[in-house]
């Protein structure tokens, strides 16, 4: 979005289309999630109310009166992917919603963009949550605050989508996105699982970057691989030189630690890991419980060609090397997807 456009939606009044919000919401301090369901009400009650245009949540300016703007700024800036991810499996159908982050006058303000989409039916909670939300209910904009639909509006809502045109291939792609982007920002869904499903998209709307980063974490890092490209397996582990056999394969830390710290012919290294997507999570699982080490028996090669003279050594990899990876290369999905 351009400063133009920002400007012209700070003109309008806010009502059933706009909604000016001082401060982002809070999820990083909510106990009891009551951000998070208040939000989740905000974006079922944009996408159900008629309008002829796009509706917008537009936070970092307090709204005066009068026609009078505070505009204070974004204090803290959430991506869009923990946007995605915050109504994931809480609303159905799924809501469709665009964030910009807008620079103006030396300050960021964030906006939420609803775009007009033809939906199946009326957007309804999924969860119930105190007075704010309950599950099968639709919410709509109602002046400038969000209300539970009664039943003559709802046959209204419902007239109004039908009219509307069939959704473009281009807000079915967007649409696409977002669900892939709620499931990458979702720790608890494996990466395998989503990998498998962005190749899918990636195959279906031609992104061959995309798909290309995909088949290679699925399949695993090739030996010809480019070390600054694959910064995010990266991941500094302790090697000593020679073969430790006082150390069984898998170590607690503390045994391993011990050693290390009275070895003269041990040394960390920023190691790359070109496992696959599944043996990654199969190694964190085999290391979960003791958060111990994996040893491997290998040579200088396996870490970095350039080594000379080769040589026999031993590489201790723990459980938080193949965690940090494994995020980096969440991370990475992450940000692909935003591009």
């Amino acid at each position: 979005m351009d400063s133009t456009t920002f400007e012209k939606l700070l003109q309008k009044s806010e009502g059933r289309i706009i909604d000016f919000k001082r401060e982002m919401y809070d999820f990083s301090n909510d106990p009891e999630k009551k951000e998070i369901h208040s939000y989740v009400k905000d974006v079922i009650s944009f996408c159900n109310t008629i309008r002829n245009e796009p509706s917008y949540i537009i936070v970092g300016v307090k709204d005066l009166g009068g026609g009078q703007r505070d505009m204070v700024g974004l204090e803290h800036h959430i991506d869009e992917a923990e946007l995605q991810a915050k109504v994931f499996n809480k609303v159905h159908p799924k809501p469709l919603f665009n964030y910009h982050l807008v620079n103006h006058h030396s300050k960021t303000f964030g906006v939420f963009e609803f775009p007009l989409y033809k939906y199946e039916m009326l957007l309804t909670s999924t969860v119930n949550y105190k007075q704010t939300l309950k599950i099968g209910t639709a919410y709509y904009r109602n002046g400038s605050g969000n209300v539970e639909i009664p039943l003559l509006e709802a046959i209204k809502i419902n007239d109004w989508l039908r009219t509307l045109p069939a959704p473009a291939d281009e807000n079915i792609q967007l649409i696409n996105k977002q669900n892939l982007l709620a499931k990458a920002n979702d720790n608890n869904t494996k990466l395998s699982k989503v990998l498998s499903e962005v190749l899918a998209f990636a195959e279906n709307y031609n992104k061959s970057e995309l798909k290309e980063f995909c088949l290679e974490q699925i399949a695993g890092i090739k030996k010809d691989f480019n070390r600054e490209n694959l910064f995010y397996r990266g991941s500094q582990i302790f090697f000593c030189t020679g073969h430790v056999n006082q150390i069984n394969s898998f170590a607690t830390i503390g045994t391993v630690a011990n050693y290390l710290q009275n070895n003269n012919n041990c040394y960390t290294y920023k190691f790359l890991m070109q496992d696959s997507i599944s043996n990654l999570e199969s190694n964190i699982s085999r290391t979960e419980n003791d958060k111990g080490f994996v040893k491997i028996n290998s040579t200088t090669l396996s870490i970095d060609p350039n080594f000379k003279p080769k040589a026999n050594i031993t590489i201790f990899i723990s459980h938080n090397n193949y965690i940090q990876v494994y995020n980096g290369i969440r991370q990475a999905l992450i940000e692909l997807l935003l591009k």
